[in-house]
């Protein structure tokens, strides 16, 4: 029995979301690209489903496993290693070159950063608080019970972690899609109209101002992310398709990790080096490089067996892979 690669498949669109979108706003907050409605709209859309996805994904793998001490201990050193990491190496190049980043760090940001995560690393953090928080829901109805608690959190001021209480929804939807069902029938039409509510939020959104309350966000932004999954499936019945988007997915951490380098990086190369240069070109070589630069820089690192020292492979050995069932139709 082969193993399923539709969440792969769904890792890579999500990824591929993440890259442009960080990639958008540094040219925007350069100044290379000026505001507009469809970057605007755009911006809503991608950040309506992308690291969503990634949430919703880690809950479905990580229940019930995460119930393991040992399951604990592997994910969270393979986490905080690499956050820690890069999250120093990110400060250090920010640091250095502060007249040139859209966001410079100070040295207070580097003595915080075990708990107080800088730029795009708070999604590992996130990430390993949710882990932890799934090892104490054990059954649907625990699961449940988490979610209604987060309802309540909503009204309760002190605990303003906004983040953190949205995206622990996402994850506890992926537990209970694992406890339940499993993954869901993919439904063209279905995603299309999820999809298209998806838009038309981002459009009320950003021409209308109009603001909803998270917990109505939320199955707005479940459905982009089912259309995410369907896409993914789509991609699946198409062997370059397939190849390209689960190759993105299995690398997603790489690119995660690094894509603000070379994305960035590029950027900044560009400006003093071309000054001119078509943003839509350079929009094009940033995101380029934001993709590549990771993959290459993680398959030397492999080859040159760092892999691990840089947080780009698990520290300690994870559990074997299991293939994931569909629910019957």
């Amino acid at each position: 029995m082969s193993r399923n690669t539709t969440l792969d498949n769904a890792k890579g669109v999500a990824i591929l979301a993440v890259v442009i979108g960080h990639v958008l706003r540094g040219f925007n907050a350069a100044g290379w690209i000026a505001d507009s409605l469809p970057l605007k709209l755009t911006d809503a859309v991608l950040y309506g489903f992308h690291v969503q996805t990634f949430f919703l994904i880690a809950g479905f793998l990580t229940f019930p496993k995460a119930a393991s001490a040992r399951f604990q201990y592997e994910r969270q050193i393979n986490l905080y290693y690499p956050y820690l990491f890069w999250s120093v190496v990110s400060w250090g190049i920010a640091f250095a070159l502060s007249d040139s980043v859209n966001r410079p760090v100070a040295a207070r940001d580097l003595i915080l950063i075990p708990v107080m995560p800088i730029q795009h690393f708070w999604f590992l953090l996130e990430l390993m608080i949710a882990t932890a928080v799934l090892a104490l829901l054990r059954s649907t109805g625990m699961l449940l019970i988490a979610a209604a608690v987060l309802v309540v959190l909503w009204y309760v001021p002190v605990l303003n972690w906004f983040s953190l209480k949205y995206n622990l929804l996402f994850v506890l939807a992926g537990a209970l899609l694992r406890a339940g069902p499993g993954l869901p029938r993919p439904h063209l039409g279905l995603a299309i109209a999820a999809f298209a509510v998806l838009v038309g939020w981002a459009w009320l959104t950003t021409v209308q101002s109009l603001s909803i309350s998270p917990l109505l966000l939320f199955p707005i932004q479940l459905g982009g992310c089912y259309a995410c999954y369907v896409a993914a499936d789509l991609m699946g019945r198409k062997e370059m398709l397939d190849a390209v988007f689960s190759y993105l997915g299995k690398h997603s951490l790489a690119i995660y990790l690094l894509h603000v380098f070379g994305g960035s990086g590029a950027r900044i190369i560009l400006g003093a080096a071309l000054p001119g240069t078509d943003p839509i070109l350079g929009t094009a070589i940033s995101l380029s490089c934001a993709i590549l630069l990771p993959l290459a820089f993680e398959q030397i690192a492999v080859r040159l067996q760092f892999a691990r020292l840089l947080g780009l492979r698990p520290l300690v050995a994870l559990e074997r892979r299991e293939i994931i069932p569909v629910a019957a139709t």
